[in-house]
């Protein structure tokens, strides 16, 4: 249990992928194919039944005081598909759309930019609506300079800086670090005081973008900062559970030996994950978190999602949104019962 809560092979020497993490393919819990079971939870389940069966008297069980909890998240990586890009990236976009023969995009493009009809990715009023019944809506929000891997609209961008404002105003809004603040915690700090700047409040939570996590210093740098809570520990090519639990717990600083303040809350879904690494259509996607919400349930756990608020895009033409909508569906049942 603590090996895998403390994260202690990705302090190892270890294999990387592409983007510089860890090789989630070499991960115990993967290779012995466990990754998809909230172990720790099973193994407490376990031990307390043990227990009762030596004394039949104690009437304790784990998780009675708890009841089941769906987190949504959102990642703002985009805030518009075409608009507020300006003119190089504009251009740019079009002529790469020219030459790969994406005329459908352009077509589109021209008649976003014309106000002819709206950017795709503007789905907010949508995600609110879908939400309304259903409380810890969180947003994770990148105001990164633009790179390779960090592609937002400028955070000077008044539209954008109008949309937070509102966000925060009625939901938890936190930052979405970008790329390189991973290797440099004065990019961390920049984009932090941007993002409280333009929100007026104190922001206390993250994720990191491409789920970027190196031990022990993403979580030093975020605790140095003032940051109270991360959302980023979870598979970003599998589904399930990366330090074998559905449920809030403090970072262990293993170099350090100590339990720190801060709190790692983890996700077991991403819309990512599903449609672009595991590539599954809407039966096998719907199947596979009716299995894992329903392990969460049955420990009183805590389910979060992430989904892209341009995944939200042709929400009425799209199977990946109809995964969505079982989700939702499935969290309002577990959350009643």
């Amino acid at each position: 249990a603590f090996y895998l809560l403390s994260r202690y092979e990705e302090y190892l020497p270890h294999k990387t992928d592409k983007y510089q993490r860890f090789d989630e393919q070499t991960a115990y819990a993967i290779i012995h194919k466990f990754e998809h079971l909230p172990v720790i939870e099973l193994w407490v389940e376990f031990f307390f039944n043990k227990m009762k069966e030596l004394f039949p008297d104690v009437e304790f069980q784990p998780f009675q005081h708890k009841k089941f909890e769906f987190i949504p998240t959102i990642d703002i990586d985009s805030f518009y598909a075409h608009k507020g890009k300006g003119f190089w990236r504009t251009a740019a976009s079009f002529f790469i759309n020219l030459k790969k023969g994406n005329f459908e995009v352009l077509a589109e493009k021209v008649q976003v930019l014309l106000n002819l009809k709206p950017d795709p990715f503007q789905t907010f009023d949508l995600i609110e609506a879908l939400h309304t019944d259903i409380e810890n809506l969180h947003f994770f929000v990148s105001v990164a300079d633009f790179g390779k891997f960090d592609k937002n609209i400028s955070y000077k961008n008044n539209r954008f800086r109008e949309k937070m404002v509102a966000l925060a105003r009625n939901y938890s809004v936190g930052l979405h670090p970008g790329f390189e603040s991973n290797f440099n915690k004065k990019i961390l700090e920049t984009e932090l005081h941007r993002l409280s700047a333009i929100t007026n409040t104190a922001i206390s939570t993250s994720r990191q973008h491409y789920l970027k996590l190196s031990f022990p210093s993403t979580y030093r740098n975020l605790i140095e900062l003032g940051f109270k809570t991360d959302f980023t520990m979870g598979w970003s090519s599998a589904l399930g559970f990366r330090a074998g639990t559905c449920n809030k717990h403090l970072f262990f600083d293993l170099k350090e030996n100590k339990s720190t303040r801060l709190a790692v809350i983890p996700f077991q879904v991403m819309d990512v994950s599903l449609f672009e690494y595991l590539k599954l259509n809407r039966e096998q996607a719907n199947e596979r978190i009716t299995q894992i919400i329903a392990q969460i349930a049955n420990v009183n756990g805590i389910f979060v999602s992430i989904w892209h608020n341009e995944t939200f895009s042709e929400f009425n033409n799209s199977e990946k949104n109809k995964v969505y909508l079982h989700t939702l569906k499935l969290c309002r049942h577990w959350i009643k019962r």
